[in-house]
């Protein structure tokens, strides 16, 4: 899906649902504004860890 993995940071998030089930995604940063949108991709936005990783 996406043309190209370099430079990108990738992500994997689980959080537990209201009924306690695991809920699972795999994420990755946009290499430019509207990516997403353009794939039709679902969005949302995890604060601060971009740039603590930056930092290493």
């Amino acid at each position: 899906m996406l043309p190209s993995d370099n430079g990108r940071n990738f992500f994997g998030i689980s959080s537990p649902n209201m009924k306690g089930d695991i809920i699972y995604k795999a994420a990755v940063e946009e290499s430019f504004k509207g990516e997403a949108e353009k794939l039709g991709c679902e969005t949302f936005i995890i604060k601060n860890i971009i740039e603590k990783l930056n930092k290493k």
